[in-house]
């Protein structure tokens, strides 16, 4: 499952899931048509999954290079910081 809310209006900007295990390809996928439907935001905030976050294993993952392509900054919460995604976890 794959949720992109807007931080300020808590909107849904793109949701889907999949039946496959969280992958950069899926996670890519649904930036792609939530960007095309709603513009490209400053920052994209998730979790430390690799699906969207491959900075924090020494690569740079298709999720980032889409996301510079846009002029999107990709941020990840901190390591056992949780409440950094509560809002999102709070929609689920």
């Amino acid at each position: 499952m794959y949720q992109l809310l807007d931080d300020a209006s808590r909107y849904d900007v793109g949701s889907d899931a999949y039946s496959r295990h969280e992958n950069s390809a899926d996670a890519k996928d649904v930036l792609e048509r939530a960007i095309a439907a709603c513009g490209a935001p400053q920052e994209v905030l998730s979790d430390n999954s690799l699906a969207f976050n491959q900075l924090r294993a020494g690569t740079i993952g298709s999720v980032e290079i889409f996301l510079a392509s846009k002029g999107t900054m990709p941020i990840s919460g901190l390591p056992g910081k949780p409440a950094t995604q509560g809002k999102n976890e709070r929609s689920h």
